[in-house]
């Protein structure tokens, strides 16, 4: 196995050269912004996310003065792994994406919220379900945000009657 750090990700290869486990990031000033972690088809399940996270965590603590978590699997890895540092912090986007899950506990299969992506403090998030249209469904968009210091800034219907929201986090 080998770990290469380059181009927005971090990404773990096998010896056949498979890259099995990767994580997104971004670099802000003297700071890297860890996303989201994801495991290759067929490579779930082995430890191969872990060891993704291990070697990001070893890459960035002597690089970076802060190592933002935007992820909820790195946030686990960390408390799992009792890994301390002064210099881990978690993001708005990161109370976001648990708060998606929080959602989706309490309000599926009339409601399901589904992260998309971020970009430059911009999260998109897809609604479906049998929502009802007509009175309340933008309280659905308000609710994933209620701890969350964000705000809905576009929303718009898709062709598969789901709803794509656009939210700008007021920090990271």
């Amino acid at each position: 196995m080998r770990f290469e750090v380059e181009n927005g990700k971090g990404t773990l290869i096998d010896r056949s050269g498979n890259s099995v486990s990767w994580i997104v990031y971004e670099i802000l000033e003297n700071q890297i912004h860890l996303i989201e972690t994801h495991t290759a088809t067929g490579f779930q399940g082995k430890g191969f996310a872990g060891k993704a996270v291990e070697e990001m965590i070893k890459h960035s603590e002597d690089r970076f003065e802060k190592i933002m978590v935007s992820c909820p699997y790195i946030k686990h890895w960390i408390s799992k792994n009792r890994y301390e540092s002064k210099k881990v912090e978690f993001t708005e986007l990161l109370k976001l994406k648990e708060s998606i899950d929080f959602f989706n506990r309490y309000h599926e299969p009339e409601a399901k919220a589904e992260y998309l992506d971020y970009a430059s403090n911009s999260v998109r998030v897809r609604f479906s379900g049998y929502m009802c249209r007509t009175c309340g469904v933008y309280d659905y968009f308000e609710d994933i945000i209620q701890d969350v210091d964000a705000e809905v800034v576009d929303y718009q219907e898709a062709d598969d009657d789901s709803f794509i929201v656009t939210y700008r986090l007021k920090k990271l």
